[in-house]
């Protein structure tokens, strides 16, 4: 399979928001009324320790987890399969439940989740359009058909980074798969993370640009 990798851009973390604000706001930027940089006061990270610029930068941006959200939904509009890779069970859960704002019922497989592998069939037979997956990458489970593939997990390993770009190449033929990661700007941390993974998708021949939203031929490609 052929690969292009989309990194969007995003920013800092952003003031805590109640759950009807944030549905409301992802509502808004599925209708195409939501601009990331100027809805949400984006402010630099002061956190020192990884726990605490990952905490605030990755798990709890709700910018971020918002974009994450949206590209999974205009990919889906576009009838493609999308799998969504984290790395934190907490992170998943709060990604499901954001799904849950707007409607749509998007099932989280993880190490200790019941019906792991049910799911992982239901997006092999297509039941299933989107689902959130917790270190797959790791282990032998078989996840075919992936036709997006969204890094939600951040991180520099580059080894990891191939791991799951490789989850969505395994299928043979000309299907292309649509990598969405993110460019994140935040804190110098985050930043080198971002180009780590960068150069990741680089070596593996994929070809890779940097945007702040999708492109529609990306999306239906």
């Amino acid at each position: 399979a052929r690969a292009v990798a989309v990194l969007l851009h995003c920013g800092g973390d952003i003031h805590p928001a109640v759950e009807g604000e944030i549905a409301e706001l992802v509502l808004l930027q599925q209708n195409g009324g939501l601009s990331r940089g100027n809805q949400f006061k984006i402010r630099r990270l002061r956190a020192q320790l990884w726990r605490d610029v990952e905490a605030e930068g990755i798990l709890e941006n709700e910018a971020r987890n918002i974009a994450i959200v949206d590209a999974a939904t205009q990919a889906h509009q576009c009838g493609r399969q999308v799998l969504i890779m984290v790395k934190r069970i907490d992170h998943g859960r709060r990604l499901r439940d954001l799904f849950e704002f707007i409607g749509y019922q998007v099932p989280f497989a993880h190490g200790t989740s019941k019906g792991r592998d049910a799911i992982y069939s239901g997006l092999q037979s297509g039941e299933h359009r989107i689902v959130i997956g917790s270190g797959i990458y790791d282990d032998s489970v078989d996840v075919p058909n992936i036709e997006v593939l969204i890094n939600a997990a951040g991180g520099k390993s580059l080894i990891a980074t191939k791991q799951k770009l490789g989850r969505g190449l395994r299928n043979p033929g000309d299907k292309s798969l649509l990598v969405i990661d993110f460019m994140d700007t935040g804190h110098k941390i985050l930043k080198k993370h971002s180009r780590a993974r960068k150069r990741a998708y680089k070596q593996e021949g994929v070809s890779v640009r940097e945007a702040e939203s999708l492109s529609k031929e990306e999306l239906a490609a």
